[in-house]
């Protein structure tokens, strides 16, 4: 049961289980990048028009608690955040790849929902050398490894824009 909405203006930085301080939110100091121009009393009422806003979005107010001055999540709502989902399944693809293991790259896909189209390798020696001497890699060492891989993912990238 993961709320969809789309947000305007700042997110309010909340996460399961942890809290944030009310104190802290509508402080001068941490809200004064949001609203630069705002006296404490405009940033205060800023904050909890946004507030009444995300907990509209987000389907009522039970959502975000005010408990002993810290605002939460509700846990007992919320299954799961997607974004945790997210990074988990991401570092963990991304292991894989690094480990090389069978079915690395559609565990990244899976997780990204979105097709590798090209692995790029790792050549220090060629890209350093092409940014000393201002050189194009793929100009200079065009059948190297990594040249080959970006010539690869350019020609899958117009055939994909062509279709």
């Amino acid at each position: 049961m993961s709320p969809s909405c789309r947000p305007s203006g700042w997110m309010l930085p909340v996460s399961v289980p942890s809290s944030i301080a009310a104190s802290r939110l509508v402080s001068r100091r941490s809200t004064v990048k949001v609203w630069p121009e705002a006296s404490t009393s405009q940033l205060r009422n800023n904050f909890h028009v946004t507030l009444h806003r995300l907990r509209r979005a987000l389907g009522g107010a039970e959502w975000i608690q005010l408990t002993s001055d810290r605002y939460r999540v509700d846990p007992v709502l919320v299954a799961a955040f997607d974004v945790s989902d997210f990074e988990r399944d991401v570092a963990e693809a991304r292991r894989a790849v690094k480990r090389q293991e069978e079915g690395a790259v559609a565990r990244l896909e899976q997780a990204l929902n979105l097709p590798v189209i090209g692995e790029i390798p790792t050549d220090w020696k060629i890209v350093s050398d092409s940014l000393n001497k201002q050189t194009p890699f793929v100009l200079s060492q065009p059948n190297s490894p990594i040249s080959k891989a970006i010539e690869h993912l350019a020609t899958a990238l117009v055939s994909q824009q062509r279709k």
